[in-house]
């Protein structure tokens, strides 16, 4: 069955509207030939039983959240993401998350056009603006400032003494009672490091100590935890996002759902058919249907249209 387009669900409200308003026009084109009583009788309650449901249906499906996803996915994706940024800026500590996500999951040349696009869009420097902004805490401003001003090497080979090296280093930093990213070592890991070398610490790490990496982090190191699964395993990453942002059973966390239509917009022609196949492993119920359960709302629809541009796949195989 033929998927529909992500742009057909707004040209079928635009087309509906225009046909409205030529239909008002019409009205008052030939007003002077009608009835009065004919008019502001039969016609008008025709009218309004036309327009108002349009009107409570842009009112209760919150129109202006799905304008701003459908302006988001038709943007150029490093406009897109200089915005995110500048969001999370403003926004302060409790969105830092997706200033490391972007860094994290785009190549160094996306990050330079990204900077770029945010020079063009604010008139201000990007590198110089994670120094002003992010100053509450020392540790989201190390590792922030390190991934947007470093450039990770994208290389395909490993040298495994380095790597086994950096473990080793790694180990040593989380003997002390002192939060690792104040090491500047593991901030340059972190930050420029190819991702195939992190991938080959985090091996080393578990062949030393006996112990992955993500267990010894826990829930004390957040965002150190973080930066690792976005770097190494994406599709978890966004899935997780994608999980708190319903955490409500039944509905999408109100506070949370820019996170879901974020996630979604920036990844449907990237790695959505991944992140499908983790949620279903993980949940044992499609991304598609889960949409739906939290709600009719425009922008749900939307999103569920970007998630299946792709022809979906038959991602029931990965739970066996």
């Amino acid at each position: 069955m033929e998927t529909a387009r992500p742009a057909d669900l707004l040209i079928s409200i635009l087309l509906s509207v225009r046909i409205l308003w030529l239909m008002l026009l019409l009205l008052l084109l030939f007003y002077p030939l009608l009835e009065p009583t004919f008019f502001y009788g039969e016609v008008c309650r025709w009218f309004r039983k036309m327009v108002q449901p349009k009107i409570n249906m842009m009112n209760k499906d919150d129109f202006f959240l799905f304008h701003k996803l459908y302006i988001a996915w038709s943007q150029d994706p490093w406009e897109r993401d200089a915005f995110y940024i500048r969001e999370a800026f403003l926004a302060g500590p409790t969105s830092y998350n997706v200033i490391m996500e972007i860094t994290c999951t785009r190549s160094s040349y996306e990050l330079v056009a990204i900077k770029k696009a945010y020079h063009s869009l604010f008139k201000t420097n990007l590198d110089e603006d994670v120094a002003r902004y992010i100053t509450s805490a020392e540790i989201e401003h190390k590792l922030l400032t390190a991934l947007v001003r470093g450039y990770r090497d994208e290389g395909s080979v490993v040298n495994e003494k380095h790597a086994n090296s950096d473990a080793l280093t790694i180990f040593s930093v989380l003997s002390v009672p002192e939060n690792p990213l104040l090491d500047d070592y593991v901030v340059m890991i972190l930050a420029s490091r190819s991702i195939l070398h992190i991938k080959s610490v985090l091996r080393h790490y578990q062949e030393t100590t006996g112990s992955s990496l993500y267990d010894e982090l826990g829930t004390t190191y957040p965002i150190m935890k973080d930066t690792l699964q976005c770097l190494c395993s994406p599709s978890s990453y966004f899935c997780k996002v994608i999980e708190a942002a319903m955490q409500v059973p039944g509905e999408a966390n109100e506070t949370r759902k820019e996170d879901l239509a974020r996630v979604i917009v920036t990844r449907a022609d990237v790695d959505m058919k991944n992140i499908k196949q983790e949620f279903y492993r993980k949940n044992g119920v499609t991304l598609s249907q889960r949409i739906f359960r939290t709600g009719s709302r425009n922008y749900i629809e939307f999103l569920s249209m970007l998630i299946t541009m792709e022809e979906d796949t038959e991602i029931e195989s990965v739970s066996n």
